[in-house]
């Protein structure tokens, strides 16, 4: 399938998955006061953008972690903070890595200092791909493809 003209919103509408309500104004202003003050982590503006449209999703596998938690059957979704330290406790190979969500066996993750978007193994560490931004990784994800 082609991303051509696409939106990350609308890639995650059409598969098949889980969008949550968008944050509110005063969510957003927490996770990113947290995210700066308990990571000293700049969470991307494509990222809080879709914290705007939703809080949160999972589609075809991919999760991506909201401004709060969300719980439903048996399965729940990290609040973008908490997971964030909780990782960081066991995990020192991921520092200076903002951890946004995951799919299967790998994290997504930005890393501010190259403005970048990584699939990051989960049990090595390694950064196996990138992308610009957010809807581009998602998108490759969940089998969109750029066009020429």
């Amino acid at each position: 399938m082609s991303m051509e003209k696409l939106s990350l919103l609308d890639m995650l509408k059409r598969s098949d998955g889980l969008l949550f309500l968008a944050a509110n104004a005063a969510d957003l202003a927490g996770a990113l006061r947290r995210a700066r003050g308990e990571l000293g982590l700049e969470p991307p503006d494509d990222y809080m953008g879709l914290l705007c449209r939703s809080d949160g999703a999972i589609a075809d596998g991919v999760m991506i972690y909201g401004s709060k938690r969300h719980d439903f059957d048996d399965f729940s979704v990290p609040e973008l903070v908490e997971i964030n330290l909780e990782r960081q406790d066991y995990r020192d190979d991921l520092g200076g890595i903002l951890l946004v969500g995951e799919r299967d066996d790998e994290f997504l993750g930005y890393r501010p200092a190259d403005r970048l978007y990584w699939r990051i193994d989960k049990v090595s560490g390694d950064l196996t791909d990138c992308a610009p931004d957010l809807r581009s990784l998602i998108g490759g994800l969940l089998g969109y493809a750029e066009t020429a």
